[in-house]
């Protein structure tokens, strides 16, 4: 939901406000393993235990939307959303989610899946500008397999999708 309110005020021209959050979601929320609980208190605490891979994903895409390519956010944060994003086993590897947003189900949720590339397509970014090509490669692969696996997780012509292919 942060995202959702720093890209407004990116909107509003408030990127002052948009750049805090940035700060809060990477200093505050974000956890060691690079992944970011599913809701906090304001002191980061987090509450309720579950995982929303989408909100691994788009701290990633509002530092890149902000500029924030600097290494110290980088190394320390970024590249562990997105290692975090590659590495994710759960019932299934990632891009499978615990939780879609909404908080509803899990599985393969195609906005969740949309995150999750956009993610790595902006951690790959920054990792570039950074020189670590490696990392960069790796995630744009990545996006790339989801992209083009994403119609057999979400799309079903006879009913209910119950692939896990």
């Amino acid at each position: 939901d942060l995202y959702q309110i720093a890209t407004a005020l990116i909107a509003a021209g408030d990127t002052a406000g948009a750049n805090r959050a940035v700060d809060y979601l990477f200093f505050r929320q974000q956890k060691p393993d690079g992944s970011f609980p599913q809701n906090s208190l304001v002191d980061g605490t987090p509450h309720w235990g579950n995982l929303q891979l989408d909100e691994v994903a788009f701290p990633i895409v509002l530092a890149w939307q902000l500029g924030r390519t600097d290494a110290a956010l980088y190394q320390d944060h970024v590249k562990k959303a997105a290692d975090f994003l590659v590495n994710f086993k759960g019932e299934q590897p990632a891009p499978w989610s615990p939780q879609e947003r909404w908080e509803n189900q899990s599985g393969y949720s195609p906005g969740t899946i949309a995150s999750e590339i956009a993610g790595l397509v902006c951690a790959a970014d920054i990792a570039r500008k950074n020189g670590d090509t490696a990392s960069a490669d790796r995630w744009l692969r990545t996006a790339d397999d989801w992209q083009k696996r994403v119609d057999g997780w979400t799309a079903t012509t006879n009913g209910p999708c119950r692939r896990s292919t």
